[in-house]
């Protein structure tokens, strides 16, 4: 991209896809999660397929954090945490 670095209309142009592309995450996270973003902010995206291994990693890491709630007595909203 450096070559366009100095190109006022490209660097317009990309502005105006990213604002969209920005926007379109944001309908979307409001319609999935009901929260409001600002376009503005700076976003930081990673779309990834998580392998199984590291899938089952992540559910072993999740028993071991329940089972320290546990044992700490950490169990308000534990309903939000099980479902």
């Amino acid at each position: 991209m450096k070559p366009y670095a100095d190109d006022h209309d490209f660097r317009t142009r990309w502005y105006k896809v990213q604002q969209v592309a920005k926007q379109n995450l944001i309908d979307y996270k409001k319609q999935e999660l009901d929260i409001d973003l600002n376009v503005n902010a700076l976003f930081d995206v990673q779309v990834k397929r998580i392998h199984e291994y590291k899938r089952q990693l992540l559910n072993v890491l999740h028993v071991i954090h329940l089972y320290d709630r546990i044992k700490r007595g950490d169990t308000v909203n534990w309903w939000i945490v099980v479902c």
